[in-house]
């Protein structure tokens, strides 16, 4: 089994889904953000692979 570890600095926290407490214009932010970083290690492995 192989295994590939990434580091990455965020000016966020990854994959932070705290909307419970959020204004709806601002969850709406936190879910598109959360979405963008589910993509970030797909678009490292296409890089990868390129």
């Amino acid at each position: 089994m192989r295994k590939f570890y990434i580091a990455l600095s965020l000016p966020h926290d990854f994959l932070n889904l705290v909307v419970a407490k959020c204004p709806l214009a601002e969850s709406n932010a936190k879910l598109h953000a959360t979405l963008a970083d589910l993509v970030i290690p797909r678009n490292v492995i296409d890089a990868l692979i390129d």
